[in-house]
């Protein structure tokens, strides 16, 4: 997705490297290394699709870090903040900065199994002041190209303040943490395939 928007923006997309033997987590030197006069942004998922991993503090500041350096945008799409198992907990990016700009996106879709409601949120904060363009254009296109899907709009409020069935289903013995379970042993069964074990999100 990520990749296709940036494609279809006429920009780059530049990938960087995750390191399975570090639990996915992506490779700082090799996002430095990739980092060039024409980069405007990082993005991160997390948790993280496809790789299920739910990233620390210190790698988020480590990449924080790199953003402030080089006047970067975060793109910190969070749509899986609610899908952890084990006792991990999601740290969101823009709470440990407020110097640099960050856009984070959410959603109903992974959470509360809504897919097709098309319903989902973007946050700008930190360094807004950066944004007052774009923040302008956003409200724009808004008014003039999105239709508020209304039932969808009524069911983001009652999600977010009801019930949160979702907790119920990635502890142990929840249909989430069972089917990661059942499916990470399944692959590591088979010669020759290894897998990590995700800690968050819905993938191997």
């Amino acid at each position: 997705l990520w990749t296709a928007a940036t494609t279809l923006s006429s920009g780059r997309p530049v990938h960087y490297r995750c390191d399975e033997k570090q639990d996915w987590y992506p490779d700082i030197d090799d996002i430095r290394a990739k980092i060039t006069t024409r980069t405007r942004a990082i993005v991160l998922i997390n948790p993280n699709n496809p790789t299920g991993a739910v990233y620390s503090a210190d790698l988020l500041e480590q990449v924080i870090r790199l953003a402030r350096e080089h006047d970067l945008v975060v793109l910190a799409d969070e749509i899986y903040d609610k899908i952890l198992y084990d006792g991990n907990k999601h740290i969101p990016a823009a709470s440990l900065a407020d110097d640099i700009l960050f856009m984070t996106f959410g959603g109903l879709s992974k959470n509360y199994r809504a897919a097709g409601y098309r319903a989902g949120w973007m946050i700008i904060s930190g360094a807004k002041h950066r944004a007052e363009g774009l923040i302008e254009g956003i409200n724009m296109l808004a008014s003039m190209r999105l239709c508020a899907n209304v039932p969808a709009q009524t069911a983001i409020q009652t999600s977010l303040g009801g019930y949160q069935s979702i907790n119920d289903l990635v502890v142990s013995g929840g249909r989430l943490c069972e089917q990661r379970d059942l499916a990470w042993k399944m692959l590591n069964d088979i010669p020759g395939v290894s897998c990590v074990k995700p800690s968050g999100a819905l993938y191997l």
